[in-house]
């Protein structure tokens, strides 16, 4: 995984306590790799080379793949179309 930091120079530290960000400054693979987002040693989230992201699964075969539950809180658009209605 890269970790770019300013003027593109490449950073040997994703620091947890904070890092200092700019246009240049990107989280991903530079080759064709994969992103995974592992916690307690378990996929979580994986974005394919294709741009696929997948939460729950490591095969996404949609641009957004999800298995398992979830929460969504759709008020503030159900509350736009009521007043488009009106």
């Amino acid at each position: 995984m890269a970790i770019m930091g300013a003027k593109a120079q490449l950073q040997t530290a994703w620091l947890t306590s904070g890092n200092s960000a700019n246009n240049h400054c990107f989280l991903g693979t530079t080759n064709n790799v994969p992103l995974r987002v592992i916690t307690h040693d378990t996929t979580r989230m994986f974005i394919s080379t294709t741009g696929n992201v997948g939460i729950g699964t490591s095969l996404p075969q949609q641009m957004l793949h999800v298995v398992g539950g979830g929460y969504f809180d759709l008020q503030n658009q159900i509350d736009e179309l009521k007043k488009g209605k009106e």
